[in-house]
């Protein structure tokens, strides 16, 4: 790189909107015909006149009334639009009965039988929901909305409910939605975290994560008809977590994951004995991590997601023992007959949900885009009905800020701005990344109760500064990447876990929240990782970069690396010597690509005859 260059001014071009299509005129309505008259005796006229008359009065009755006076009142059909329910913006309150109604409650319509009906999450920048979807049946539809965010789905065993997890009264309880008649009820109301619902096999309990005031989340049990106190099912000083229940209701056991013995595990509860029996640990001979386990519809099987140098699905047959791998990925659903498995993958940034078939060998027959964040997705067969709606300007609101800075990509206007109320060692920014800067600074705020971005550890780079880590291609040149200053992690406002993913190593990074009263952010749910642990003087720990600490950090945290790619900042892989450099891990690098390579950032920002003068 040449250090003799001074002229770092940006070049700005910017291109011209197309001109507004006129609108077209309106073609006036023909003049009618004049008629001729006609002589007609006095009895003709006057029967002329009654009919008339008739004809006149049943032209102002609508047509379904006429119907319905001739042949009686139609039956509702299944298919009979449903009146469209308005979203309540406000956090709702219980009543006495502890039922909440979230939406407008249209008449109960029974929908037609749904087979391999999807409801997930996705992002809209500042909340989740829940949407559903069937590839060949039901486009994309938007099922819950609201000021809060809606977390974790569960289908019910008869497809006519979904439970999950939604912080709409301010704190992280458990929510039953019917599809059918489009009521919500709460399920459980504390001021601590619960999540993860899953239903018994005869749709009359649920099982759930439930975080305790020591920084354990434990496994409670509750029926669906709200008659008994929650039971505690698990203690320990781990996290028991992602609870699933035996499809036979006579087995009465529940798989989980579970770091209690140090890594996480996929444990199996059998609720028919007592004592320590109850509890078996499948995966501790195992090498790997394990999380999101799942019964095959026969119980025959469980499936599991394995993390050992990279995330794969893997199926164990609890007759012969044997192993069978799926694909990438770790989140996965069986169908209703278990002929397929629907898994999600992660590329780092970007999430994708898989379909295979399940005969001898897996065979992928679907693939498809999800969106740069995920918190669950339930399959199966439904009963769903019409009642339950899209929200499409919800859904239009959300990406007007895209929408802004998508237009700031199109005009090529990238100057350099300053922000003065940062610490950062240049304050300055590429123009096309503060709309969505602010935004996730004031989103962080919102979350956690205080300014986590108003310090940072890096920001931009003129190209004549060499970077200290020695890469001529870094994001910061281009002034659209940020770092957290190193001081948050040495003083525990952040951890992050490492995530293995298609040969790299990627890390998901998690903030402190200030009231950890349960209204802010979430528990920990998964192992992170200590990287000052290879300075202790363990040979093992040196060598590995760090390890995972133990079981169960107390405090309520947000996921930063989530919340930051809902406005656009993706984060970026560990350098190949990030276990003996430390500075290569790039924990806290966000960056906002938007669809550029880092030339075209860099030539949006720099002269051509500066890039000249770089290539020399």
């Amino acid at each position: 790189m040449n250090e003799n260059l001074t002229d770092t001014q940006p070049i700005a071009k910017r291109k011209k909107q197309a001109p507004h299509p006129k609108t077209k005129k309106t073609a006036p309505s023909p003049t009618p015909k004049a008629t001729k008259k006609v002589q007609l005796s006095p009895l003709v006229f006057v029967l002329i006149l009654i009919l008339l008359t008739l004809l006149a009065i049943l032209a102002f009755i609508p047509h379904d009334t006429i119907r319905s006076i001739v042949i009686g009142s139609p039956t509702p059909s299944p298919t009979s639009p449903a009146v469209t329910p308005t979203a309540n913006t406000q956090a709702p309150t219980p009543d006495e009965n502890n039922i909440i109604v979230v939406t407008a409650t249209a008449a109960p319509q029974d929908g037609d039988t749904i087979q391999g009906l999807f409801i997930y999450t996705k992002e809209e920048q500042a909340n989740i929901h829940l949407f559903a979807f069937q590839p060949e049946t039901l486009t994309e539809t938007k099922i819950t909305n609201g000021n809060w965010e809606d977390i974790h789905p569960a289908l019910s065993p008869d497809g006519q409910k979904v439970a999950f997890a939604s912080n709409r009264s301010g704190f992280w309880d458990i929510y039953v939605l019917d599809l059918l008649r489009n009521r919500t009820i709460q399920l459980t109301q504390d001021n601590f975290y619960d999540g993860a619902p899953s239903w018994s096999p005869d749709g009359q309990w649920i099982v759930y994560e439930h975080a305790m005031d020591n920084g354990t989340i434990e496994l409670f049990l509750k029926p669906i008809d709200l008659s008994i106190n929650p039971i505690q099912l698990t203690v320990n000083d781990g996290l028991d977590v992602n609870p699933t229940w035996h499809p036979d209701a006579d087995k009465r056991q529940i798989a989980f994951i579970s770091n209690q013995d140090g890594k996480q595990d996929v444990w199996v509860l059998d609720i028919n004995l007592s004592g320590d029996d109850r509890f078996q640990n499948l995966t501790s001979q195992r090498e790997g991590s394990f999380d999101y386990v799942q019964w095959s519809p026969n119980g025959a099987q469980l499936s599991w997601c394995r993390e050992n140098f990279g995330q794969n699905v893997e199926v164990l047959d609890l007759t012969t023992n044997l192993i069978t791998s799926i694909g990438t990925g770790c989140e996965h659903h069986w169908n209703q007959d278990g002929t397929q498995i629907a898994r999600i993958s992660n590329d780092g940034n970007q999430y994708r949900l898989h379909i295979d078939q399940l005969e001898g060998t897996a065979t992928p027959i679907f693939s498809a885009m999800l969106g740069k964040t995920f918190s669950g997705f339930t399959w199966g067969q439904n009963r769903y009905s019409p009642s339950v709606v899209s929200y499409p300007e919800a859904q239009k609101a959300s990406w007007e800020l895209s929408m802004l800075q998508d237009q700031f990509e199109h005009e090529k206007s990238h100057e350099l701005v300053t922000l003065s109320d940062l610490q950062a060692p240049n304050n300055e920014f590429s123009e096309v990344i503060i709309p969505s800067f602010n935004a996730l600074r004031a989103e962080v705020i919102k979350r956690t109760g205080w300014d986590a971005l108003s310090m940072l550890g890096q920001d931009f780079i003129f190209l004549n500064v060499p970077y200290d880590r020695n890469e001529q291609t870094s994001w910061y040149y281009t002034g659209r990447a940020f770092g957290l200053d190193q001081a948050y992690y040495d003083s525990n406002y952040v951890v992050i876990a490492k995530e293995e993913l298609h040969g790299e190593v990627y890390w998901r990074v998690f903030l402190k929240v200030v009231d950890e009263n349960g209204s802010l952010g979430m528990p920990l749910r998964t192992n992170t990782f200590d990287v000052l642990a290879r300075y202790e003087g363990n040979p093992r720990t040196y060598e590995a970069g760090g390890s995972n600490p133990l079981p169960g950090i107390p405090g309520y945290w947000i996921d930063l690396t989530s919340l930051a790619a809902r406005f656009g900042f993706e984060r970026v892989p560990a350098g190949a010597e990030w276990q003996q450099y430390f500075p290569a891990l790039n924990y806290e690098e966000f960056v906002y690509v938007n669809g550029y390579s880092w030339l075209e950032a860099i030539m949006q920002l720099y002269s051509p005859e500066i890039m000249n003068l770089i290539q020399e």
